[in-house]
C-alpha cells in the first residue's frame, strides 16, 4: 500500500486525473517522469517543466487550465 501523504497537492486535479486512471507509481512508469520531480511539483518545492506538463495533459487527458489553472482548486 502507498503512503499517505503529509500535504495538499498543488494541482490537484492532475492528482485526481491520475488517481482515476490508477496509481501515480503507474503514471511514472509509464510515462518516465522522475518520482521525485512528481512529489517535488505537488509540494511547491519546485514549478513543472514544459516537458512534465506535456506529459501529464497527454497521460491524464486534461486540458492545460483544467490541470493548471488558477481558478478554484490551485488558488494559493
Amino acid at each position: 500500500m502507498g503512503r499517505s501523504r503529509q500535504i495538499k497537492p498543488w494541482f490537484p486535479a492532475v492528482d485526481a486525473a491520475i488517481k482515476q486512471k490508477g496509481t501515480v507509481k503507474q503514471f511514472i512508469e509509464q510515462t518516465g517522469v522522475n518520482v521525485q520531480t512528481y512529489y517535488a511539483m505537488q509540494a511547491r518545492r519546485t514549478t513543472p517543466t514544459l516537458g512534465l506538463i506535456y506529459k501529464i495533459l497527454r497521460y491524464t487527458g486534461l486540458t492545460f487550465e483544467e490541470a493548471f489553472g488558477s481558478g478554484g482548486n490551485n488558488a494559493q
